[in-house]
Protein backbone atom coordinates (compact mmCIF):
# COMPACT_ATOMS: atom_id res chain seq x y z
CA UNK A 1 0.00 0.00 0.00
CA UNK A 2 3.11 2.29 0.78
CA UNK A 3 4.67 1.82 -2.79
CA UNK A 4 0.83 2.66 -4.21
CA UNK A 5 0.82 5.76 -2.42
CA UNK A 6 4.09 6.98 -3.38
CA UNK A 7 3.38 6.00 -7.21
CA UNK A 8 0.57 8.20 -6.94
CA UNK A 9 2.41 10.97 -5.21
CA UNK A 10 5.20 11.39 -8.23
CA UNK A 11 3.15 10.64 -10.81
CA UNK A 12 0.44 13.33 -9.85
CA UNK A 13 3.14 15.99 -8.44
CA UNK A 14 3.97 16.67 -12.41
CA UNK A 15 0.32 17.43 -13.27
CA UNK A 16 -0.75 19.00 -9.92
CA UNK A 17 0.32 22.68 -10.97
CA UNK A 18 -2.02 22.50 -13.69
CA UNK A 19 -4.70 21.31 -12.22
CA UNK A 20 -4.73 21.93 -8.20
CA UNK A 21 -6.07 20.03 -5.53
CA UNK A 22 -10.25 19.16 -5.76
CA UNK A 23 -10.32 19.62 -9.57
CA UNK A 24 -10.85 16.59 -11.49
CA UNK A 25 -8.82 16.81 -14.95
CA UNK A 26 -9.96 14.11 -16.66
CA UNK A 27 -6.70 11.80 -16.72
CA UNK A 28 -5.94 8.71 -16.46
CA UNK A 29 -5.00 8.48 -13.38
CA UNK A 30 -7.68 10.44 -11.60
CA UNK A 31 -9.83 7.67 -12.44
CA UNK A 32 -8.29 5.20 -10.48
CA UNK A 33 -8.91 4.45 -6.49
CA UNK A 34 -7.24 2.14 -4.80
CA UNK A 35 -8.32 0.51 -1.87
CA UNK A 36 -7.89 -2.09 1.04
CA UNK A 37 -10.02 -3.23 3.88
CA UNK A 38 -8.80 -2.97 7.50
CA UNK A 39 -11.41 -5.31 8.95
CA UNK A 40 -9.60 -7.78 7.21
CA UNK A 41 -6.27 -6.72 8.09
CA UNK A 42 -7.35 -7.10 11.98
CA UNK A 43 -8.36 -10.56 10.56
CA UNK A 44 -4.91 -11.13 9.53
CA UNK A 45 -6.23 -11.32 5.67
CA UNK A 46 -3.99 -8.69 3.34
CA UNK A 47 -5.97 -7.46 0.81
CA UNK A 48 -5.84 -4.51 -1.80
CA UNK A 49 -8.47 -3.71 -4.37
CA UNK A 50 -8.46 -0.94 -7.10
CA UNK A 51 -11.99 0.82 -8.38
CA UNK A 52 -11.95 2.86 -12.39
CA UNK A 53 -14.44 5.07 -13.18
CA UNK A 54 -16.16 3.82 -16.57
CA UNK A 55 -15.90 7.69 -17.81
CA UNK A 56 -14.15 10.59 -17.29
CA UNK A 57 -16.94 12.42 -17.25
CA UNK A 58 -17.85 14.19 -13.74
CA UNK A 59 -21.53 13.55 -14.31
CA UNK A 60 -20.50 9.51 -14.70
CA UNK A 61 -20.96 7.94 -11.18
CA UNK A 62 -20.44 4.03 -12.56
CA UNK A 63 -17.57 2.06 -11.40
CA UNK A 64 -16.32 -1.33 -11.99
CA UNK A 65 -13.82 -2.60 -9.40
CA UNK A 66 -11.12 -5.98 -8.57
CA UNK A 67 -10.58 -6.89 -4.85
CA UNK A 68 -7.97 -9.56 -4.02
CA UNK A 69 -7.68 -11.22 -0.22
CA UNK A 70 -4.85 -13.76 -0.31
CA UNK A 71 -3.73 -15.42 3.57
CA UNK A 72 -3.15 -19.19 2.35
CA UNK A 73 -0.01 -21.66 3.30
CA UNK A 74 1.95 -19.42 5.72
CA UNK A 75 4.70 -21.62 6.62
CA UNK A 76 4.81 -24.30 9.95
CA UNK A 77 7.22 -26.46 11.16
CA UNK A 78 4.26 -28.57 12.36
CA UNK A 79 0.69 -28.61 11.08
CA UNK A 80 -0.75 -26.51 12.85
CA UNK A 81 -4.04 -27.53 15.08
CA UNK A 82 -6.16 -24.22 13.85
CA UNK A 83 -6.47 -23.01 10.55
CA UNK A 84 -7.82 -19.74 8.75
CA UNK A 85 -6.63 -19.81 5.40
CA UNK A 86 -8.40 -17.49 2.55
CA UNK A 87 -8.13 -16.60 -0.94
CA UNK A 88 -10.69 -14.43 -2.97
CA UNK A 89 -11.12 -12.37 -5.93
CA UNK A 90 -13.86 -10.22 -6.63
CA UNK A 91 -14.78 -8.00 -9.36
CA UNK A 92 -17.58 -5.60 -8.48
CA UNK A 93 -19.74 -2.78 -9.50
CA UNK A 94 -20.95 0.11 -8.32
CA UNK A 95 -23.32 3.26 -8.38
CA UNK A 96 -22.73 6.28 -6.79
CA UNK A 97 -25.14 9.04 -5.91
CA UNK A 98 -25.88 11.98 -3.81
CA UNK A 99 -28.19 12.43 -0.99
CA UNK A 100 -30.72 15.23 -2.05
CA UNK A 101 -33.20 17.08 0.57
CA UNK A 102 -37.16 16.99 -0.93
CA UNK A 103 -38.75 20.30 -1.55
CA UNK A 104 -40.88 20.71 1.53
CA UNK A 105 -43.46 21.78 -0.35
CA UNK A 106 -43.40 18.79 -2.67
CA UNK A 107 -43.07 16.05 0.00
CA UNK A 108 -45.87 14.43 -0.64
CA UNK A 109 -44.67 13.77 -4.27
CA UNK A 110 -42.19 11.01 -5.10
CA UNK A 111 -42.09 7.14 -4.88
CA UNK A 112 -40.74 5.60 -1.53
CA UNK A 113 -37.41 4.48 -3.41
CA UNK A 114 -37.01 8.47 -4.00
CA UNK A 115 -37.64 9.60 -0.21
CA UNK A 116 -35.48 6.82 1.04
CA UNK A 117 -32.36 7.96 -1.16
CA UNK A 118 -33.23 11.58 0.26
CA UNK A 119 -34.15 10.77 3.28
CA UNK A 120 -35.85 14.22 3.77
CA UNK A 121 -33.37 15.63 6.25
CA UNK A 122 -33.05 19.24 7.22
CA UNK A 123 -29.38 19.15 6.55
CA UNK A 124 -28.41 16.84 4.48
CA UNK A 125 -24.29 16.13 3.94
CA UNK A 126 -23.18 17.27 0.54
CA UNK A 127 -19.57 15.87 1.40
CA UNK A 128 -20.63 12.31 1.38
CA UNK A 129 -21.21 9.86 -1.62
CA UNK A 130 -23.75 7.30 -1.45
CA UNK A 131 -23.36 4.11 -3.67
CA UNK A 132 -25.29 0.70 -4.23
CA UNK A 133 -23.87 -1.97 -6.06
CA UNK A 134 -23.54 -5.93 -6.90
CA UNK A 135 -20.20 -8.12 -7.13
CA UNK A 136 -19.49 -11.75 -7.96
CA UNK A 137 -16.43 -13.47 -6.45
CA UNK A 138 -14.57 -16.60 -6.37
CA UNK A 139 -12.26 -18.01 -3.71
CA UNK A 140 -11.10 -20.92 -1.61
CA UNK A 141 -11.39 -21.31 2.30
CA UNK A 142 -9.91 -23.89 4.85
CA UNK A 143 -11.59 -22.71 8.40
CA UNK A 144 -10.30 -25.36 11.49
CA UNK A 145 -11.56 -24.06 15.13
CA UNK A 146 -12.62 -26.93 16.38
CA UNK A 147 -11.65 -30.67 16.39
CA UNK A 148 -12.82 -30.71 12.95
CA UNK A 149 -12.37 -28.75 10.17
CA UNK A 150 -13.43 -27.61 6.45
CA UNK A 151 -11.84 -27.00 3.26
CA UNK A 152 -13.28 -25.69 0.38
CA UNK A 153 -14.12 -23.71 -2.80
CA UNK A 154 -16.61 -21.13 -3.11
CA UNK A 155 -18.53 -18.72 -5.88
CA UNK A 156 -20.58 -16.41 -4.55
CA UNK A 157 -22.70 -13.19 -5.90
CA UNK A 158 -25.26 -10.30 -4.16
CA UNK A 159 -25.09 -6.79 -3.64
CA UNK A 160 -23.25 -4.11 -1.69
CA UNK A 161 -24.20 -1.06 -0.09
CA UNK A 162 -22.15 1.94 2.09
CA UNK A 163 -20.93 5.22 1.72
CA UNK A 164 -17.86 7.04 1.43
CA UNK A 165 -16.76 10.34 2.69
CA UNK A 166 -13.08 12.57 2.95
CA UNK A 167 -11.26 11.84 5.13
CA UNK A 168 -7.50 13.58 4.28
CA UNK A 169 -6.63 16.16 1.82
CA UNK A 170 -2.82 15.89 0.94
CA UNK A 171 -1.31 17.88 -1.80
CA UNK A 172 -1.45 15.47 -4.12
CA UNK A 173 -3.57 13.03 -2.87
CA UNK A 174 -6.82 12.49 -0.86
CA UNK A 175 -7.94 9.34 1.17
CA UNK A 176 -11.26 8.69 2.10
CA UNK A 177 -12.90 6.29 3.99
CA UNK A 178 -15.29 3.61 2.57
CA UNK A 179 -18.36 2.22 5.22
CA UNK A 180 -20.30 -0.63 3.66
CA UNK A 181 -21.35 -4.18 3.78
CA UNK A 182 -22.10 -6.89 0.99
CA UNK A 183 -24.53 -9.79 1.20
CA UNK A 184 -25.49 -12.87 -0.91
CA UNK A 185 -25.31 -16.16 -1.65
CA UNK A 186 -23.01 -19.06 -1.92
CA UNK A 187 -22.57 -21.98 -4.23
CA UNK A 188 -19.62 -23.87 -2.13
CA UNK A 189 -18.45 -27.48 -1.71
CA UNK A 190 -16.07 -28.88 1.00
CA UNK A 191 -14.44 -31.22 2.23
CA UNK A 192 -14.67 -31.84 6.25
CA UNK A 193 -11.14 -33.28 7.97
CA UNK A 194 -9.98 -33.90 11.47
CA UNK A 195 -6.66 -33.47 13.40
CA UNK A 196 -4.54 -35.76 14.89
CA UNK A 197 -2.71 -34.84 18.36
CA UNK A 198 -0.81 -37.94 17.86
CA UNK A 199 1.17 -37.88 14.57
CA UNK A 200 0.10 -33.91 13.67
CA UNK A 201 -1.75 -34.58 10.45
CA UNK A 202 -4.91 -34.35 9.21
CA UNK A 203 -7.51 -36.62 8.29
CA UNK A 204 -10.47 -36.56 5.84
CA UNK A 205 -13.36 -37.14 7.67
CA UNK A 206 -16.53 -36.29 5.05
CA UNK A 207 -17.12 -34.18 1.59
CA UNK A 208 -19.99 -32.04 0.61
CA UNK A 209 -20.58 -31.57 -2.97
CA UNK A 210 -21.84 -28.30 -4.44
CA UNK A 211 -24.64 -26.39 -3.29
CA UNK A 212 -26.21 -23.35 -2.82
CA UNK A 213 -26.40 -21.77 1.36
CA UNK A 214 -29.86 -21.76 1.92
CA UNK A 215 -29.44 -18.79 3.61
CA UNK A 216 -27.76 -15.19 2.69
CA UNK A 217 -24.26 -14.69 3.50
CA UNK A 218 -22.66 -11.56 5.12
CA UNK A 219 -19.69 -11.50 2.51
CA UNK A 220 -17.81 -8.48 3.38
CA UNK A 221 -17.69 -5.53 5.76
CA UNK A 222 -15.46 -2.79 4.77
CA UNK A 223 -14.17 -0.31 7.04
CA UNK A 224 -11.67 0.83 4.30
CA UNK A 225 -9.47 3.65 3.24
CA UNK A 226 -9.55 4.32 -0.39
CA UNK A 227 -6.78 6.72 -2.28
CA UNK A 228 -7.02 8.58 -5.13
CA UNK A 229 -6.27 11.84 -6.74
CA UNK A 230 -8.96 13.85 -6.17
CA UNK A 231 -11.28 13.35 -2.67
CA UNK A 232 -14.77 11.99 -3.14
CA UNK A 233 -16.28 15.34 -2.30
CA UNK A 234 -15.41 16.30 -5.50
CA UNK A 235 -16.70 13.27 -7.41
CA UNK A 236 -19.98 11.68 -8.24
CA UNK A 237 -21.53 15.18 -8.44
CA UNK A 238 -23.16 17.95 -10.78
CA UNK A 239 -21.63 20.73 -8.95
CA UNK A 240 -18.03 20.22 -11.32
CA UNK A 241 -16.53 24.09 -11.75
CA UNK A 242 -14.60 23.25 -14.76
CA UNK A 243 -17.80 21.73 -16.65
CA UNK A 244 -20.14 24.58 -15.56
CA UNK A 245 -17.17 26.68 -17.20
CA UNK A 246 -17.39 25.14 -20.18
CA UNK A 247 -20.82 25.56 -20.60
CA UNK A 248 -20.29 29.41 -19.77
CA UNK A 249 -17.84 29.34 -22.24
CA UNK A 250 -20.16 27.26 -25.18
CA UNK A 251 -22.91 29.70 -24.40
CA UNK A 252 -20.66 32.81 -25.08
CA UNK A 253 -19.52 30.96 -28.71
CA UNK A 254 -22.95 30.60 -29.74
CA UNK A 255 -24.26 34.12 -28.70
CA UNK A 256 -20.99 35.62 -30.73
CA UNK A 257 -21.15 33.57 -33.56
CA UNK A 258 -25.54 34.73 -33.93
CA UNK A 259 -24.18 37.96 -33.60
CA UNK A 260 -22.61 37.67 -36.99
CA UNK A 261 -24.89 36.64 -39.83
CA UNK A 262 -25.03 38.94 -43.11
CA UNK A 263 -27.67 41.01 -41.61
CA UNK A 264 -25.39 42.46 -39.42
CA UNK A 265 -23.01 42.72 -41.42
CA UNK A 266 -24.35 44.71 -43.58
CA UNK A 267 -26.10 47.39 -40.77
CA UNK A 268 -21.83 47.87 -40.31
CA UNK A 269 -21.37 48.86 -43.98
CA UNK A 270 -21.78 52.51 -45.63
CA UNK A 271 -24.39 53.38 -48.54
CA UNK A 272 -21.19 53.77 -50.75
CA UNK A 273 -19.60 50.15 -49.55
CA UNK A 274 -23.13 48.81 -50.24
CA UNK A 275 -23.17 49.84 -53.59
CA UNK A 276 -20.21 48.67 -54.31
CA UNK A 277 -20.14 45.49 -53.20
CA UNK A 278 -23.90 45.16 -55.09
CA UNK A 279 -21.93 45.44 -58.27
CA UNK A 280 -18.94 43.08 -56.89
CA UNK A 281 -20.58 40.25 -55.24
CA UNK A 282 -16.77 38.29 -55.18
CA UNK A 283 -15.25 41.17 -53.04
CA UNK A 284 -18.55 41.76 -50.56
CA UNK A 285 -17.51 37.71 -49.98
CA UNK A 286 -14.30 38.41 -49.22
CA UNK A 287 -15.37 41.16 -46.80
CA UNK A 288 -17.53 38.93 -44.80
CA UNK A 289 -14.42 36.54 -44.34
CA UNK A 290 -12.69 39.06 -43.06
CA UNK A 291 -15.33 40.42 -41.19
CA UNK A 292 -16.31 36.15 -39.81
CA UNK A 293 -12.41 35.63 -39.26
CA UNK A 294 -11.92 38.20 -36.71
CA UNK A 295 -15.34 36.84 -35.27
CA UNK A 296 -13.51 33.39 -35.03
CA UNK A 297 -9.53 35.12 -33.81
CA UNK A 298 -11.43 36.80 -30.97
CA UNK A 299 -13.44 34.05 -29.74
CA UNK A 300 -10.49 31.55 -29.82
CA UNK A 301 -8.29 33.82 -27.96
CA UNK A 302 -11.54 33.99 -25.30
CA UNK A 303 -10.78 29.90 -24.73
CA UNK A 304 -7.41 29.60 -25.10
CA UNK A 305 -6.58 32.12 -22.22
CA UNK A 306 -9.51 30.68 -19.94
CA UNK A 307 -7.26 29.15 -17.22
CA UNK A 308 -9.91 27.20 -15.82
CA UNK A 309 -10.75 24.70 -19.13
CA UNK A 310 -9.04 21.75 -19.28
CA UNK A 311 -7.09 20.88 -22.60
CA UNK A 312 -9.79 18.89 -23.65
CA UNK A 313 -12.43 21.17 -23.03
CA UNK A 314 -10.37 23.91 -24.89
CA UNK A 315 -10.17 21.63 -27.80
CA UNK A 316 -14.35 20.77 -28.05
CA UNK A 317 -15.17 24.46 -28.02
CA UNK A 318 -12.22 25.10 -30.54
CA UNK A 319 -13.91 22.28 -33.05
CA UNK A 320 -17.66 23.85 -32.34
CA UNK A 321 -16.07 27.31 -33.37
CA UNK A 322 -14.87 25.85 -36.17
CA UNK A 323 -17.94 24.56 -37.11
CA UNK A 324 -19.88 27.31 -36.28
CA UNK A 325 -17.55 29.31 -39.01
CA UNK A 326 -18.30 26.92 -41.94
CA UNK A 327 -22.00 27.43 -41.26
CA UNK A 328 -22.00 30.57 -40.77
CA UNK A 329 -20.22 31.32 -44.33
CA UNK A 330 -22.87 28.38 -45.46
CA UNK A 331 -25.71 30.56 -44.20
CA UNK A 332 -24.33 33.85 -45.67
CA UNK A 333 -23.91 32.07 -49.21
CA UNK A 334 -27.18 30.61 -49.03
CA UNK A 335 -28.76 33.82 -48.49
CA UNK A 336 -26.84 35.74 -51.34
CA UNK A 337 -27.98 33.26 -53.85
CA UNK A 338 -31.56 33.15 -52.68
CA UNK A 339 -31.41 36.79 -52.92
CA UNK A 340 -29.73 37.33 -56.28
CA UNK A 341 -32.23 34.52 -57.39
CA UNK A 342 -35.25 36.95 -56.05
CA UNK A 343 -33.62 39.93 -57.61
CA UNK A 344 -32.99 38.33 -60.70
CA UNK A 345 -36.89 37.15 -60.80
CA UNK A 346 -38.15 40.79 -59.84
CA UNK A 347 -36.25 41.96 -62.96
CA UNK A 348 -37.76 39.92 -65.23
CA UNK A 349 -41.09 40.55 -64.04
CA UNK A 350 -40.31 44.55 -64.46
CA UNK A 351 -38.49 43.57 -67.93
CA UNK A 352 -41.72 41.61 -69.22
CA UNK A 353 -44.34 44.12 -67.63
CA UNK A 354 -42.46 47.11 -69.62
CA UNK A 355 -42.27 45.13 -72.38
CA UNK A 356 -46.04 44.20 -72.30
CA UNK A 357 -47.12 48.04 -72.31
CA UNK A 358 -44.60 49.11 -75.04
CA UNK A 359 -46.26 46.40 -77.00
CA UNK A 360 -49.61 47.83 -75.97
CA UNK A 361 -48.95 51.28 -77.11
CA UNK A 362 -47.59 50.57 -80.62
CA UNK A 363 -50.60 48.78 -81.05
CA UNK A 364 -52.71 51.45 -80.44
CA UNK A 365 -50.62 53.72 -82.84
CA UNK A 366 -51.20 51.75 -85.27
CA UNK A 367 -54.59 51.15 -85.45
CA UNK A 368 -56.97 53.00 -88.00
CA UNK A 369 -59.23 56.11 -87.21
CA UNK A 370 -62.04 55.35 -89.44
CA UNK A 371 -65.25 57.18 -89.87
CA UNK A 372 -67.00 58.14 -86.83
CA UNK A 373 -69.96 56.52 -86.33
CA UNK A 374 -73.01 58.00 -86.43
CA UNK A 375 -74.98 59.02 -83.88
CA UNK A 376 -77.38 57.34 -81.90
CA UNK A 377 -80.94 59.19 -82.26
CA UNK A 378 -82.01 60.39 -78.95
CA UNK A 379 -85.18 59.32 -77.29
CA UNK A 380 -86.89 62.96 -78.46
CA UNK A 381 -85.91 61.92 -82.02
CA UNK A 382 -87.03 58.34 -81.55
CA UNK A 383 -90.83 59.38 -80.75
CA UNK A 384 -93.31 59.02 -83.52
CA UNK A 385 -93.84 62.26 -85.55
CA UNK A 386 -96.52 64.65 -84.84
CA UNK A 387 -99.93 63.90 -87.04
CA UNK A 388 -100.13 66.67 -89.28
CA UNK A 389 -103.67 68.20 -89.40
CA UNK A 390 -106.33 66.50 -92.40
CA UNK A 391 -107.76 69.08 -94.68
CA UNK A 392 -110.97 70.25 -94.30
CA UNK A 393 -113.59 68.71 -96.16
CA UNK A 394 -115.49 71.04 -98.47
CA UNK A 395 -118.63 70.07 -98.21
CA UNK A 396 -120.59 70.77 -101.38
CA UNK A 397 -123.29 73.48 -100.79
CA UNK A 398 -126.13 72.04 -102.73
CA UNK A 399 -127.41 74.44 -105.35
CA UNK A 400 -130.65 74.62 -105.45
Amino acid sequence: MMLVLATLCAVSENAYSETGAGSVSGRLLDRFAFKTNAVDWVLTVPNVGVEFNLSSDQYNSNTIGLGVKYNWNTYHKYLPQYVFDVFVLRPEFRHYYRQKQLDPRKKDEGNFFQKFLSAERKNPKPWRAYYIGGYIDYGTYAFKFSPEGIQGRTIGFGGSIGYEIPLYQYKNLAVDLDLGASLGFQLTAYDKFGYSMDSYYYVHNDSKPLHLTPFPVVSEIRVAFNVRTVSIKERYTKEDPERKQYALCLKDVESTFKATGKDLFDDTLSREDKETFKADPAAYREAFVKYLDETVASASKNVTDNKKLHQKSVDKLLKRISKLRSKTLADFDATVRAQAAEDAKAEKAEKAEKAEKAEKQAGQAEKPTGQAKAEKPSKAQKAKPEKKDKPAKVQKETME
